[in-house]
Formats: C-alpha cells, structure tokens, sequence
C-alpha cells in the first residue's frame, strides 16, 4: 500500500509541475495577453530549460550562445503549433550562464530567463532579483 501513495504522489506533483507551464495571461516578449490558457515563454540552452522572469533589471553581458524556442502545445492538438525559433543567449552580469541568461536577437531587446519552472528559481537568481 505504501508504495501505490509513493506513486500516486508522484504522479500528481508531475500533473502539477505541467499544469505550471501554463498560466492565464501570456508572458511573451510583445507582453500581449491572452484570453485563454498559454504555455510560459520558455527556452532551452545549454541543455537546460530557462523560464522568462518579467521585471528584472539586469545587464548584457557577452554572448554565450545559442537558445531554442519550447513548442507551444496549450490548444490540445496533436503537435505544436508554434515552430521552434532560435535566438542568441548572453551572459547576465553578476549569474552564472548555468542559472540565468539573457536571451534576444540584439543585447537591446533580450529579456531575462532563469532556470526554475512555476516562479521556483536558483537561490542565487533570487538574491540577485532581489537586490535590484
């Protein structure tokens, strides 16, 4: 019986930790919302996800690489819908490309992603945000 909760627990905290990805308003670079359910702007680079953070103030560093689009898959269809873009990943000042990048096409219009899902992050990304 112990081992049917252990499941069943886990098996939640996965639907949970889905159902994050999806918030009621878009947080999209163009900040535009949206009526109905979205999926969280989020990339991959370096093999690591990273979530968009809105509002954090930060500095361009260099540029580090290159990040991928998350397909959008919030209208329950088969694929995607949204096709995989890429854009260029640049250092933060003061993080570590491991926990927060900036990503964009220029140093002027990137936005700060970290890794964490569902508004969990780095220790370290959070003592950043909050010292600015």
């Amino acid at each position: 019986m112990g081992r049917n909760r252990y499941v069943r627990a886990l098996l939640v905290t996965a639907v949970a930790v889905a159902v994050a990805g999806c918030t009621e308003e878009s947080s999209s670079p163009d900040g535009g919302g949206a009526a109905a359910a979205s999926c969280a702007y989020v990339m991959r680079f370096a093999d690591r996800t990273y979530q968009n953070q809105d509002k954090v103030k930060f500095e361009v560093g260099d540029k580090v690489g290159t990040a991928y689009s998350i397909p959008c898959n919030d209208t329950g269809q088969d694929s995607p819908q949204d096709p995989v873009t890429e854009s260029v990943a640049y250092a933060v000042e003061g993080l570590d490309p491991d926990v927060a990048v900036a990503i964009g096409d220029s140093p002027e219009d990137a936005l700060f992603f970290s890794l964490g899902m569902g508004g969990e992050m780095p220790a370290e990304v959070e003592k950043f945000i909050a010292r600015r």
